[in-house]
């Protein structure tokens, strides 16, 4: 049976989700972990947002330059912390959860569904050189 995990709040995720779908890009470290692709809740950050829905979803990005951008300003460009970090491409179909665009412009909020391994959705990763 497909279901979402049990600590997604009431109402999430929202009812004007898509099937996930499509090529996306997140930063994760060198030897991708399970932690680099849980929700900003499975790692217990603070909550600090007004959408805890968003909260439990998996950040993506349908731009790699975006994802470049972000990762060589965290890094602030030190190769040391370049070459512990890499770009993970995420190909999503629709038994892996739903997305929806949220944020900024190339943002999308992914709930996967509780019985996906996510780490098999990562089809390619590639470091960043500055």
């Amino acid at each position: 049976m497909v279901g979402f995990p049990n600590f997604f709040p009431d109402a999430c995720p929202p009812l004007d989700i898509t099937p996930a779908n499509g090529t996306f890009y997140r930063m994760v470290k060198a030897i991708p972990q399970q932690r680099d692709m849980q929700s900003h809740h499975e790692k217990n950050v603070p909550f600090a947002g007004d959408n805890e829905c968003i909260y439990c979803a998996i950040s993506l990005f349908d731009s790699y330059e975006i994802v470049r951008d972000r990762l060589v300003a965290r890094s602030k460009g030190i190769k040391a912390k370049l070459a512990r970090e890499r770009i993970a491409t995420v190909s999503l179909n629709p038994q892996h959860g739903v997305i929806k665009k949220t944020g900024s412009e190339n943002h999308w909020s992914w709930w996967p569904y509780a019985e996906v391994d996510r780490l098999t959705t990562i089809s390619g990763l590639q470091g960043v050189s500055v």
